[in-house]
């Protein structure tokens, strides 16, 4: 193998150990990225449960004063 092509393959090799290094990073970012919004989705799905806790709620008060006001009459 001549000297020139070895020089050659030597940076062909810290090229790809540098796309390694970036591939590995994006990924690092991803993972974070997914996290973030796995934690986001807990919260929002938390806070529309409680939503519908309180129009149930609501729904069944309304309906219950309703039946009250109709009897009454």
């Amino acid at each position: 193998m001549s000297d020139e092509l070895k020089i050659l393959i030597e940076g062909l090799r810290d090229d790809i150990k540098l796309v390694a290094e970036g591939v590995s990073t994006i990924n690092a970012k991803i993972d974070r990225h997914i996290d973030e919004n796995k934690q986001e989705h807990e919260e929002i799905r938390s806070e529309l449960m409680h939503l519908r806790k309180d129009l149930n709620e609501h729904r069944n008060n309304t309906e219950l004063h309703t039946l009250r006001k109709e009897k009454a009459s």
